[in-house]
């Protein structure tokens, strides 16, 4: 079978359905982090065991999401969500101690790919995601910690 076969309609069908699946997982990636957060605010930071004879902190269970999102999020036309999310990932990067992370920039950063996502803002977001760049600009730690290997 060749892709001469397949009509332009048909294409457009499956590149919707990918973009709704991403959309969806996304929004369970997202999920994911937000149940981290509200640990974080609980005081709940510790080691979880994931795998039989193996454990993850919270961190690295918040890095490896955070890296999942800015894998996809270009590729299916969501730069907000890879610059945001390439944003989060630095940040959390650049804090040596984990337990002195700042929740509230981390929500910050979760709200904007929450409301992208509901939006379904693509693309950069013209206007609209200049302010929604602006405003998580501005809810950034005032003097960025440096980044650590």
């Amino acid at each position: 079978m060749t892709l001469e076969r397949y009509s332009h309609s048909q294409d457009r069908s499956v590149i919707d359905r990918l973009n709704a699946s991403y959309l969806h997982w996304t929004k369970i990636q997202l999920k994911e982090l937000h149940k981290h957060l509200h640990s974080m605010k609980q005081g709940d930071l510790k080691l979880k065991p994931n795998d039989p004879g193996k454990a993850k902190d919270s961190r690295t269970e918040i890095l490896d999401l955070v890296h999942n999102v800015i894998g996809l999020g270009g590729s299916f036309g969501y730069y907000m969500i890879t610059d945001i999310a390439d944003s989060l990932n630095k940040y959390i990067r650049s804090v040596e101690e984990f337990s002195t992370i700042e929740p509230q920039v981390i929500a910050a950063h979760l709200n904007a790919m929450d409301y992208i996502i509901a939006g379904n803002i693509e693309g950069y977001g013209g206007e609209r995601g200049k302010k929604i760049m602006a405003q998580l600009q501005g809810k950034l730690p005032k003097r960025p910690h440096p980044l650590s290997a």
